[in-house]
């Protein structure tokens, strides 16, 4: 006879069922269990429900309130009979979900009971949640998003080479294309970021918007509008990050930098994504890092392609992941290592390292409000607002900070590094002084003298005010370029 194993509440623990021949039942779908009559079975029957892949156990004389695809009515018994949905797993853990590598999730016209494909959609992720749990992925398993989701919390197990990614591509909406005018490159020295030109787009109320280019050199590419008429260039200019690309495959590096035609004629697209509320995700498991290189590689978790509403966003557990292309409205972010590629963040942001020198690495994103963080990487990124850093954990390359209502750019270590990696510090519009830091502080550069300022000045080391002129070029490795003397 047939052994399963099945995860017996309230202590999960497995407890093992042999199945005779004779008590194998069997439907298609839970409104066929439903209808089933339970009045001559036994307490504790099993029943194999098709459209879950799964059993439901008859338990008999059930207080508890019915929860949607955990426990369904039973028909014919007493009238607090119910069907409950149980976990199988084989010896090596892998249940009959766990090798599916593509889900296809709707919460509009999704049905819970349905197999998740393009056709036919899953309704929520906590569906996906109940079919994984107690298997391993072992596999790049996508979950294809085409809706808003209200409630995104996930846990899943990963094996060495399993990677869980959500995306809500396909739930974007657009207007255009339009044509670009001009495309005008970064010029650090000036204080002016990336300018973009397209004749007949107003982009006054884009602000926070994403751009998809749809052809020329930076074809599939995307970048966040950050601030319209920057340089008084008119309502048909904007203030945009770098473009780039993401890229899944392992053999190539994780950003690919995007440079569209200077003198215009490509076209684009402007994006709002869906919403991704209340998000939890629990990934567990153990990746093999070998398979990982520096900001390129394999991660464990992707979210790509949405905008996260005004709710909790938490990642517990996740190794190392990646959230690209996407707009954040939340005021903390917790996670551990972490890659924040070609996305936008908007109001307060307060950043915890949780241990790792460099938790968290934007790159190519736009950061419109105020940043309070104890370390991270900054790579080919704006930021409208003050940056606070609480340590020295601390990479910049390639950052502007422009508009910020006091300092642009405040150290509050005692002591510690700041380390610009062959790239630019600059900005403008800033009421208080570019750089504001204690003394003892210390910023490296290798590439040249930040030109970040503001109204106050450049510079303000503890209480000395001190312009970049002033300042003696330091390599990365002495990291002295900005030292307090006293």
């Amino acid at each position: 006879m047939p052994v399963i194993q099945l995860r017996q509440p309230p202590n999960d623990e497995w407890v093992s069922f042999t199945i005779g021949a004779a008590t194998m039942v069997q439907v298609a779908n839970g409104v066929a269990l439903t209808t089933l009559d339970s009045s001559s079975l036994p307490d504790g029957q099993l029943v194999w429900v098709e459209t879950y892949r799964e059993f439901f156990r008859l338990h008999k004389a059930d207080p508890n309130p019915l929860l949607a695809n955990v426990t369904l009515a039973a028909t014919g018994g007493g009238p607090q009979d119910k069907w409950e949905r149980t976990t199988i797993a084989s010896s090596s853990v892998i249940g009959p979900w766990a090798s599916k590598s593509d889900w296809y999730l709707n919460e509009i016209s999704g049905d819970d009971e349905a197999a998740a494909d393009a056709l036919t959609p899953i309704k929520t992720i906590g569906e996906i949640t109940r079919r994984l749990s107690g298997s391993t992925i072992n596999q790049t398993t996508i979950v294809h998003v085409g809706s808003a989701i209200a409630h995104c919390r996930i846990d899943v197990t990963l094996g060495p080479i399993g990677a869980f990614y959500i995306d809500a591509q396909s739930a974007a909406t657009s207007v255009g294309p339009y044509v670009t005018s001009a495309y005008t490159a970064a010029n650090y020295a000036g204080n002016e970021a990336i300018i973009l030109t397209a004749a007949g787009v107003n982009f006054t109320t884009l602000v926070g918007k994403r751009i998809r280019f749809t052809s020329g050199p930076a074809n599939g590419g995307w970048a966040q509008i950050m601030a319209v008429n920057p340089a008084g260039g008119g309502t048909t200019t904007a203030r945009i990050t770098r473009p780039c690309s993401l890229s899944t495959d392992p053999t190539l590096p994780l950003i690919s930098p995007l440079t569209p035609t200077a003198g215009g004629g490509d076209t684009f697209i402007i994006e709002t994504l869906a919403t991704m509320n209340d998000v939890g995700l629990v990934i567990r498991g153990n990746p093999d890092f070998s398979l990982l290189y520096s900001i390129g590689g394999i991660f464990s978790a992707e979210i790509n392609n949405t905008e996260f509403g005004f709710s909790e966003f938490s990642v517990e557990a996740a190794p190392n992941m990646v959230i690209a292309g996407c707009r954040l409205v939340v005021d903390i972010f917790v996670g551990s290592l972490a890659f924040i590629v070609g996305s936008y963040f908007t109001n307060a942001i307060d950043i915890g390292a949780r241990g790792t020198s460099y938790a968290l690495g934007f790159y190519y994103s736009g950061i419109n409000g105020a940043i309070t963080s104890e370390g991270f990487v900054l790579v080919e990124s704006l930021v409208h607002g003050k940056l606070t850093i609480q340590n020295s954990n601390i990479v910049l390359q390639n950052v502007g900070i422009f508009n910020s209502a006091g300092d642009a750019l405040e150290l509050k270590v005692q002591a510690g590094n700041v380390t610009l990696h062959g790239g630019a510090l600059f900005g403008k519009n800033n009421a208080g002084y570019g750089i504001r830091t204690k003394a003892g502080t210390v910023l490296g550069y290798d590439s040249g003298k930040p030109t970040l300022t503001g109204a106050s000045g450049d510079t303000i080391i503890g209480t000395t005010i001190t312009a970049y002129a002033a300042i003696p070029f330091a390599d990365a490795t002495i990291l002295s370029g900005i030292v307090d003397a006293s």
